[in-house]
C-alpha cells in the first residue's frame, strides 16, 4: 500500500517548489515508505535535477550519508544518484552537482559488502566521466577485492562492460596511478585475464601501456602460455610477440614451457596451427626441448613424433633440428615415429607410413640403433598393423 503525505504527494507530481517549501517548512519523508518506493522518489527529484530538493533531503537525514551505515550499495542512494548514468552520457550539471554532494557523505571509502563506491561504479558501468569526478572527489583508487584483484583488474575481468566504456576506464584508472603488472591472489595480472578472455582490444591496450606477457602466474604460466596452450590463437601471440619476445625457457609448476605446451595440446592439423608452429620455430622454440610429462621427461620431438604427418613435415621444412641426432635413450626422431602405438587402429599406422616416408626423403638413416640395439625396423615390427611401414624401411639400401 503507497504511503501518501503532502512530500511525497508533492514529488510525485514533480511539484518541487511545493516539496522545497514543505522540506523548508519541516516535513519529513514518511518512516514506513515502502524501499522501492522511496527510490522512485529520489530518481524523480534527480531526473529533474531538482538537486535543491535532495540536498534539503540530505540535510535533514531522510537520506543516510554515512557510508558506514549501508547493507549494499544497490540499497543505497548511490542506487539513484548513478544509475541514470549508467546509460547515458553524464551532464554537465549532474557532474557539477555530483561533485559538490559527495563531501556531505562519510566514510565514502568504506568497504560495502565486499565493494567500495568506486568499484560500485565502475561495474555498473556509469559514464567514465562519473568516475573522473568521484576520483577527485578523494575516491581511493587501490581497493582490491576478495580474489586480490586491483580496479584495472576488475574492469578487464567484466564482462558485461561495453568496449566504449571499459577502454576509458582503464585510461582513468591507470592515470590515477593504479599499478599495470599488479597480481592477484593467484598471481594473474591485468594481462593475463585479458589474454585468458581472449579480448584483444584489451590486450593491445595493456601491452601498450607496459604490461609484461612474459610475467608469470602462480603456476608460472605467463600470457604467452596462456595464448599458446589454453588458446592456441595465432593472433593472440603476434599481438604478444609484437611487443616482447616469448620466453621459452620460462616453465610452469609443472615443468613446462608455453612451447611444449602448446606440442601437447596440438592435435588438429589446418594452416592456422602449422602457421603457429613454424612461427614458434622461427621465434627460437627448441625441438630438443623437455618437460615432465606423467613422471617422465618428454622432449618436443617426442610430442612430434606422435601427431598427424602434416606437423612432421612443417617442422622438416623449418630444418630446425638434426634428423639423425639422438636422444638419452639413443633414440633418432625415426625411432620415435617407428615405435608409435598404433593401439589396433588402422588410420594411426597410416599416419606412422606417412611419417616415416618423410622422415625418409629428408636424409633420415633407418640404419642406426638405439642404446638397446634396436633399428627403426625393429621397433615397427613389434606392432602387427604397421607392416607396410616395416616393409617400407626395409627397402631403404
Amino acid at each position: 500500500m503507497t504511503t501518501q503525505s503532502p512530500l511525497v504527494e508533492a514529488i510525485s507530481k514533480r511539484d518541487f517548489e511545493q516539496a522545497h517549501s514543505l522540506l523548508t517548512a519541516g516535513e519529513r519523508l514518511p518512516d514506513e515508505l515502502q524501499e522501492h518506493h522511496l527510490y522512485q522518489l529520489y530518481d524523480q527529484i534527480l531526473n529533474a535535477k531538482a538537486y535543491a530538493v535532495f540536498d534539503q533531503l540530505i540535510g535533514n537525514g531522510s537520506i543516510v550519508t554515512d557510508v558506514y551505515e549501508y547493507e549494499k550499495f544497490d540499497k543505497s542512494i548511490f542506487k539513484s544518484l548513478l544509475n541514470n548514468v549508467r546509460y547515458q552520457q553524464a551532464e554537465p550539471a549532474f557532474l557539477e552537482y555530483l561533485a559538490t554532494v559527495l563531501p556531505k557523505f562519510e566514510h565514502i571509502n568504506d568497504e560495502v559488502s565486499g565493494q567500495t563506491l568506486l568499484s560500485y561504479a565502475l561495474e555498473i558501468g556509469v559514464d567514465p566521466a562519473v568516475i573522473r569526478v568521484l576520483i577527485a572527489a578523494g575516491v581511493r583508487t587501490d581497493f582490491r577485492n576478495t580474489a586480490e584483484e586491483h580496479l584495472l583488474s576488475q574492469v578487464v575481468n567484466n564482462n558485461a562492460l561495453r568496449p566504449e566504456k571499459r577502454m576509458p576506464y582503464l585510461d582513468i584508472l591507470l592515470d590515477a596511478g593504479v599499478a599495470i603488472n599488479e597480481p592477484n591472489i593467484v598471481g594473474k595480472t591485468a594481462l593475463h585475464i585479458a589474454v585468458e578472455r581472449n579480448n584483444k582490444d584489451m590486450v593491445t591496450w595493456l601491452l601498450e601501456k607496459g604490461a609484461h606477457p612474459n610475467e608469470g602466474d602462480k603456476k608460472g604460466q605467463t600470457p604467452f602460455y596462456y595464448a599458446l596452450v589454453h588458446l592456441l590463437d595465432p593472433q593472440m601471440y603476434e599481438l604478444l610477440a609484437a611487443h616482447e619476445q616469448a620466453d621459452f625457457s620460462l616453465v610452469n609448476s609443472d615443468g613446462e614451457s608455453p612451447f611444449l605446451g602448446y606440442l601437447r595440446m596440438l592435435n588438429y592439423v589446418s594452416p592456422r596451427e602449422i602457421g603457429l608452429l613454424k612461427r614458434l620455430l622461427d621465434d627460437g622454440a627448441d625441438l630438443q626441448q623437455t618437460a615432465p610429462y606423467y613422471s617422465k621427461s618428454k622432449s618436443a620431438l617426442q610430442w612430434i613424433a606422435e601427431k598427424p604427418a602434416d606437423i612432421l613435415k612443417a617442422v622438416l621444412e623449418k630444418d630446425a633440428f638434426d634428423i639423425n641426432g639422438r636422444d638419452e635413450e639413443g633414440n633418432t626422431i625415426l625411432h620415435l615415429v617407428s615405435r608409435i602405438d598404433s593401439n589396433y587402429e588402422q588410420n594411426v599406422a597410416k599416419e606412422t607410413y606417412k611419417k616415416v616416408k618423410l622422415l625418409l626423403e629428408a636424409g633420415a638413416d633407418a640404419t642406426i640403433t638405439n642404446d638397446k640395439d634396436e633399428t627403426p625396423m625393429m621397433l615397427a615390427a613389434q606392432d602387427n598393423l604397421k607392416t607396410k611401414t616395416v616393409e617400407l624401411l626395409l627397402s631403404v639400401k
